[in-house]
């Protein structure tokens, strides 16, 4: 039992796909709150800007046949997770998304990519963060964290330029996953933030409605910072989900 009171057993390895220039300090209260010896959490790198598919080829193969892969996705993550859960199924005891959705890329989807890579071209990786990713990421809630919003900016900028260019030329390449989501049969967790505008409730809902075996979660108060935010939240609801021995 760890220092908050929180029990953990039985689980091999915890997969992290993270986020969009996100680095693993998003999940140190995550981790806190669920750590145990019988726990390791990996990190998986997904900023080199190949394709989703690719992507997901290559974590997917990487996860030992034998032992509990808990797979976990965080929105671009996510994206990637669903993809390698498709693949490798056989390989994971269940799939985890957190501010996901299944969409495909479009038209107006590869016009908000350019301009995107022109405002980073003009202003800069900081910019990006303080007039695009902040306050999407935070919504009206940005005052109020503006600790926790620097802690990510810092993490960011720390990634740098071509991780960002990267990981949007990734993002176009994904692919409408829905006609896919039925044919899933891994145990599958949703969790997502009730303010979220980058993946917004309706899409975590349908992602819900249609895999079988899906459990989901919404969390009120906040959005795409949810992991940040609300690690105790999301941690609660894995350790249910994974059937985790917990105390209190």
């Amino acid at each position: 039992m760890n220092a908050e009171g929180t029990q953990v057993t039985a689980v091999d390895r915890f997969v992290i796909l993270n986020g969009t220039l996100c680095g693993p300090e998003l999940w140190t209260g995550f981790e806190r709150r669920l750590h145990s010896a019988s726990v390791s959490f990996e990190y998986p790198e997904i900023t080199d800007g190949r394709s989703v598919l690719e992507i997901a080829r290559t974590i997917g193969a990487a996860l030992p046949a034998a032992g509990s892969n808990w797979l976990l996705g965080y929105s671009l993550g996510g994206i990637v997770a669903l993809e390698a859960a498709r693949l490798f199924a056989d390989r994971l005891a269940g799939l985890i998304l957190v501010c996901a959705n299944a969409d495909g890329q479009t038209e107006a989807k590869d016009r908000a990519l350019g301009e995107r890579l022109d405002y980073l071209a003009d202003r800069g990786i900081e910019a990006v963060f303080d007039d695009l990713l902040l306050p999407a990421y935070f919504g009206a809630s940005l005052p109020r964290f503006r600790e926790q919003a620097e802690a990510i900016k810092r993490s960011g900028i720390g990634l740098g330029e071509a991780v960002y260019r990267n990981q949007l030329k990734t993002l176009a390449t994904r692919r409408d996953q829905h006609a896919y989501l039925s044919t899933l049969r891994i145990p599958t967790l949703i969790v997502y933030g009730e303010e979220d505008t980058l993946c917004t409730p309706a899409q975590n809902r349908a992602m819900g409605a249609s895999i079988p075996n899906s459990v989901i979660h919404r969390c009120d108060g906040v959005g795409h910072a949810l992991p940040l935010l609300r690690h105790e939240e999301l941690a609660g609801h894995v350790a249910t989900f994974m059937s985790f021995d917990r105390s209190s």
